[in-house]
């Protein structure tokens, strides 16, 4: 098994790295800086999972996302960005994301988040949720139990939510989570 990590910022870069390479079955872990060699990367290495950075020199984010969408075997993408307004993350769901971090998640998180989407998951910052929970129109949600009735009627397979009885507003309307 291989990981891509696509990331300009070579900081950034490093710290995902480190997150990564924590995690012995995302090894190898390639990286490229931009979309140009990102798309290079991900013809050569055939990844089964690509973390990408939406906001890229050469372009977006997106267009390694659905390259990896139309490739077979198809690679399990998580996006992690600090662009975390509607836009782009409706963007990167549509074009194929399977998850959406911010990149002020601890690496411990990044690198479950990791394994969770290559299980199938779709592990989403919290408050990335907000923005899905707008898009949805949903005016009022209960999150009871272990959530996943609520996460059904989502069509969300994974949220990690850690908060408790948590309050705010969505659209001027009362919505509330659980800790569960």
């Amino acid at each position: 098994m291989s990981t891509l990590l696509v990331e300009d910022d070579s900081a950034t870069r490093a710290y995902l790295l480190d997150a990564l390479q924590r995690v012995q079955s995302l090894h190898p872990v390639n990286f490229a800086v931009d979309v140009s060699s990102g798309t290079r990367a991900l013809e050569r290495f055939q990844p089964k999972l690509l973390l990408v950075d939406l906001g890229l020199p050469d372009g977006e984010g997106t267009q390694l996302i659905a390259l990896a969408a139309k490739m077979d075997p198809r690679p399990e993408v998580l996006v992690i960005s600090s662009l975390g307004d509607e836009s782009h993350v409706v963007r990167a769901l549509e074009a194929g994301a399977s998850g959406y971090l911010l990149k002020d998640e601890s690496p411990e998180a990044i690198g479950q988040a990791a394994l969770k989407v290559l299980d199938g998951e779709a592990p989403i910052s919290p408050a990335i949720a907000v923005h899905l929970l707008k898009r949805l129109n949903v005016q009022s949600i209960e999150v009871c139990d272990n959530g996943k009735q609520a996460l059904q009627r989502l069509n969300l397979h994974s949220f990690d939510l850690r908060c408790k009885n948590f309050n705010s507003k969505v659209d001027g309307e009362n919505f509330q989570w659980h800790n569960f």
